[in-house]
């Protein structure tokens, strides 16, 4: 079982930004993505690009944010 995770953002200028992922928010991201992974072949599959633009463009896009 996984207890948690770190997303790590790049940017052009090198600078990279670490965040620690609580078990509730990686599984979270992970439903979102629709990331299944297959133990026997050790392979995953996930949404695709196109899918999750439509999604977001339906949902997701019109979420506000608050700030941490």
């Amino acid at each position: 079982m996984i207890d948690g995770a770190e997303l790590t953002l790049y940017n052009k200028n090198g600078e990279n930004i670490s965040i620690d992922l609580s078990p509730t928010q990686l599984k979270g991201i992970i439903k979102l993505l629709g990331i299944q992974y297959n133990s026997q072949t050790s392979t995953y599959t996930a949404f695709s690009d196109e899918g999750l633009q439509k999604f977001m463009d339906k949902t997701i896009n019109s979420w506000k944010i608050k700030e941490c």
